[in-house]
């Protein structure tokens, strides 16, 4: 199956499409070149999108998360990369009946990719993350905090990850910092 069937099939409306599609995609990363890694962060946005019932959702978000596991660290690190700025490039897109949900996905998804740096210990990779996802991905180039994405919750649930998978026990997340003020 090639990138651009998979990414259809990953956003179909259809469930048993979707988690064929999501069944094949650990498989398909391996092979895969990393441009078209945002592709397939395109199809896993609608796939979540079409996901519905909280079971469905937990189930959903776990197989996402599940996905970081199976990637060497370089393809790990990009696809991250990768599927944050595909969310936050969509994140205008989503209704306000479904902003719960994918505020969730984002938080399991923070926690799934500091789980995977912690198994890796590297304080050099650590470091590398925390200055993007601060910089890059909830804010602009200078670090300020920008009005798209998900920039509210998140960098909240961020130092909550950090502490919960033990990296940095008096992390005071810079970008909640700022969001209080």
């Amino acid at each position: 199956m090639d990138t651009q069937q998979l990414s259809r099939d990953l956003g179909s409306i259809e469930t048993p499409v979707r988690q064929k599609a999501l069944a094949a995609l650990p498989a398909h990363l391996q092979t895969v070149p990393r441009t078209s890694y945002k592709r397939i962060a395109y199809g896993l946005f609608f796939f979540y999108y079409h996901s519905d019932g909280l079971t469905n959702q937990a189930n959903d978000a776990e197989a996402i998360c599940g996905l970081f596991t199976s990637l060497s660290r370089a393809s790990f690190v990009f696809f991250a990369r990768t599927m944050f700025e595909v969310f936050k490039r969509l994140w205008h897109r989503i209704d306000y009946h479904r902003l719960n949900k994918y505020l969730g996905l984002v938080k399991d998804v923070l926690r799934a990719v500091y789980k995977r740096i912690r198994a890796e210990k590297s304080q050099l990779l650590f470091d590398y993350w925390n200055k993007y996802l601060c910089a890059k991905l909830f804010g602009d180039d200078k670090g300020e905090l920008s009005s798209a994405g998900p920039v509210l919750r998140v960098p909240v649930h961020r130092g909550r990850a950090v502490r919960r998978c033990g990296l940095q026990r008096d992390v005071e997340p810079a970008a909640a910092v700022r969001a209080r003020v």
